[in-house]
């Protein structure tokens, strides 16, 4: 789900000034002002900046670095060492942090308090780029002074891409990527979001070329949020809507069709249909979009997160991955997946604390509305494991987001191999932002491969065409002379989806859909050759003596339901 333009509540300030005191009090007697008088006062003070690049509560990026894996944070304003031994907090690089306080240290260096995904440090203001005004997946609406098309950077060089290379104004485009770039030359990181309009065209832009966050693409569908009332106004034109404009009401909680979007100063206004009525709203008036519809089957996606081992959930034991530095051995180095530990062994060297990579699981709740976990509060009724698919019983809008409720198994039992055994039924409502799809084949669906797949293939001796079944989501990918097959097929026969997978792209925010499928055919018998270049290259028979159970991997897009199936 696309994350949207939050409103700013009494509520929320609350937690804002919340955060801030809790930040600023490990930080004590660094700022003036605050916690001066705890025995833990440091005898020197960070003075105020009146100018500063980036202002008291701004959204800016951590930016990856070179040489590290993360954005590291040290606990004084002070310049980073580069074997991070005084590096006290973390976040994953190419997060957005919040500026808490700004202060000039020595020799003149601006220094940031910052949060980072929940962790607080400092960090010198060369090493931020900003402002970030968008997130990876947030949508955007292209806005141009002059009224032209925007000129967009090619994603290699940063230098403006050929004149027809270019993206309309008031077209709702995709965040699909955050660089940082001194593109005009001035010494300064500044941050570029890689968008693709309508007609395929990609590349980068700055913030001035974009407005939004926005909610609802052209084309989507979307809740009507009354804010209050029983129904939603139509204005005939993009403004607010009066007795002379009104063009007809949307009930509360109606399911309206985006048909156009536009920017009017600082507002955006969607042209929406309602059964039979056509109006404009503002973004306000809009919960979305609204993705999945009852009976949709998805897979559930809870992101992974990189955390320290010794600050695990007690429950995620058997739940995490060693980064790539860390498999196979008890600590990395300091400049991969580390930052040192707060103590000290009795040499005095510093430890070092393991990063792990956790994913939790996806928590559901018994009404619609936010996750609350402790506290007389605590909604949580059940929970579902990322990677699940589950069922659409039925949706709901609360604030700006959409809730559905949903079935899921979660396995309650395993082997000693880790397959499961047994499994427990979860129903409960979860956040759009987890769930992914809808899936075009169930499990028990039969399923067979476009025949223009390179999957499909004929035998020379019986003139029989068969289906190869890749033995690997890499192999099902990208179909090839590289490709190793489990055995094959009759195409005629089909094959049956036992399961799902996703998987994310790597250089962007899609999605890959991968099923599990079996069938009745023959076994492959694998040897392998070298080709003229020295590379290996499986060479593929098949056991025509007998029949067998084949299982593998089928690429989403490559299948299509069997004729005799729905």
């Amino acid at each position: 789900m696309r994350k949207t333009g939050m409103r700013v509540s009494g509520a929320l300030m609350l937690v804002i000034i919340s955060l801030m005191l809790a930040s600023l009090a490990c930080y004590s007697g660094q700022v003036p002002g605050v916690f001066e008088l705890t025995p833990y006062s440091t005898p020197t003070q960070i003075p105020t900046v009146d100018n500063p690049r980036f202002e008291l509560l701004e959204t800016v990026l951590a930016p990856h670095e070179e040489g590290f894996t993360f954005f590291n944070m040290t606990l004084y304003p002070e310049p980073l060492a580069s074997n991070l031994l005084n590096s006290k907090a973390i976040c994953e690089s190419n997060s957005s942090a919040t500026i808490l306080y700004v202060g000039e240290g020595a020799e003149g260096i601006i220094y940031y308090l910052v949060d980072c995904a929940g962790a607080a440090g400092w960090a010198a203001e060369n090493r931020l780029a900003g402002p970030l005004k968008f997130q990876q997946q947030d949508l955007a609406l292209t806005v141009s002074a002059t009224g032209q098309p925007l000129q967009l950077l090619d994603q290699a060089t940063f230098q403006p891409m050929i004149s027809f290379m270019q993206c309309l104004p008031e077209t709702v485009v995709d965040v699909q990527n955050i660089q940082v770039a001194d593109a005009d030359g001035d010494g300064a990181k500044e941050v570029y979001y890689l968008i693709e309009c309508p007609a395929g065209n990609k590349g980068y832009v700055g913030n001035e070329s974009l407005f939004g966050p926005v909610k609802v693409k052209v084309d989507d569908r979307a809740l009507a949020a009354a804010d209050g009332g029983s129904a939603v106004a139509l204005a005939s034109e993009p403004a607010p809507a009066t007795d002379d404009n009104l063009s007809g009401e949307c009930a509360d909680g109606a399911v309206l069709d985006i048909l156009e979007a536009k920017r009017i100063e600082d507002t955006a206004y969607y042209n929406v249909q309602c059964d039979d009525l056509a109006g404009w709203v503002v973004q306000a008036n809009l919960i979305g979009p609204l993705t999945y519809a009852p009976d949709d089957f998805v897979i559930i996606y809870v992101p992974a997160q990189f955390v320290f081992a010794d600050e695990l959930p007690s429950d995620a034991a058997g739940e995490v991955a060693l980064t790539d530095d860390q498999e196979n051995a008890d600590t990395v180095d300091d400049q991969a997946n580390t930052t040192t530990a707060d103590e000290t062994s009795a040499e005095g060297e510093a430890e070092t604390r393991q990063v792990v990579e956790y994913t939790p699981p996806a928590y559901l709740t018994g009404e619609p509305g936010p996750v609350i976990l402790q506290g007389a509060d605590n909604n949580v009724i059940g929970q579902c494991d990322s990677q699940v698919t589950a069922d659409v019983l039925a949706y709901q809008g609360v604030g700006d987001e959409v809730y559905y409720e949903i079935v899921c198994e979660r396995c309650t039992e395993t082997d000693d191999t880790g397959a499961c055994l047994t499994t427990e039924s979860q129903q409960g409502w979860i956040e759009q932002t987890y769930l992914q799809g809808p899936l075009d084949y169930v499990p028990g669906d039969l399923v067979q491969f476009k025949s223009s797949s390179k999957a499909v293939m004929t035998d020379e001796i019986t003139a029989l065409q068969y289906a190869r079944i890749p033995a690997n989501i890499t192999g099902a990918s990208a179909i090839g002379d590289y490709t190793l097959y489990t055995g094959r097929c009759l195409y005629a026969d089909g094959m049956r989806v036992t399961g799902v997978m996703l998987d994310k792209a790597r250089t962007s925010n899609r999605f890959i859909f991968y099923f599990t499928v079996e069938c009745e055919g023959q076994a492959a018998i694998v040897t392998y050759e070298e080709d003229a270049s020295g590379t290996s290259r499986p060479v593929i028979a098949y056991d025509t003596t007998e029949t067998s159970l084949i299982s593998g991997y089928a690429l989403g897009r490559d299948l299509v339901l069997a004729d005799d199936e729905r």
